[in-house]
């Protein structure tokens, strides 16, 4: 496991912290096409930029950085102008734990790797759990963190759902609007659809 943080970006003082999953939450990395807009979600720079605002932006894949490197360059996420990414963070960051395996049941278990958002929190103590979100479309990555954890629907089969795919829209909107709260530790990202359908229209 590697502990150790490379600034890409310079940080900015009073932000928030918006930890980003890579692979099926802004990229289908399994899709068939070989257009890399087809791959990256819908609305991903869009989204991006109106999240730095907010929040410092850092990427956490479960991929070698040699990999990482090479997907987040081709999606151009590296050299947007309108936003910019703190650090990226690949699997050497990540540890297995042992946990119980519901889909086997029967009091089964099994290992899985997770990310462990106090890595980061250490490192750069203006962050903890009240100012951070965790973005990603696996829920067992937030088996440590559980309270700053948000799952979102994943990014699969692009070619078809690219089309109908709105889901960083409405994410948008729920992040924009909590970003005004100074404790994020008492919510519930469960329901956070359900708490963007209670805001009114945007202009």
């Amino acid at each position: 496991m590697q502990d150790t943080f490379c600034l890409i970006n310079p940080l900015r003082p009073g932000k928030k912290l918006l930890v980003l999953d890579l692979d099926y939450t802004l990229f289908d990395m399994k899709g068939t096409s070989e257009d890399w807009k087809v791959l990256k979600r819908p609305f991903t720079h869009r989204f991006l930029t109106r999240m730095y605002a907010h929040y410092e932006l850092v990427v956490w894949s479960q991929t070698s950085w040699r990999w990482l490197e090479v997907k987040l360059t081709e999606l151009g996420i590296l050299t947007h102008p309108s936003y910019k990414v703190a650090f990226v963070m690949d699997k050497t960051s990540m540890f297995s734990i042992t946990a119980p395996d519901e889909r086997a049941g029967n009091g089964a278990t099994r290992k899985h790797h997770v990310k462990c958002l106090d890595l980061i929190w250490r490192r750069f103590p203006q962050w903890s759990a009240k100012n951070t979100i965790h973005i990603d479309d696996l829920g067992r990555n937030f088996a440590l963190n559980p309270q700053s954890g948000l799952k979102i629907s994943a990014y699969k089969n692009s070619d078809v759902t690219r089309a109908t795919d709105r889901e960083l829209p409405l994410l948008a909107r729920y992040l924009a609007d909590i970003a005004l709260l100074e404790d994020f530790s008492k919510l519930d990202h469960g329901k956070w659809k359900k708490h963007v359908d209670t805001l009114p229209p945007e202009q």
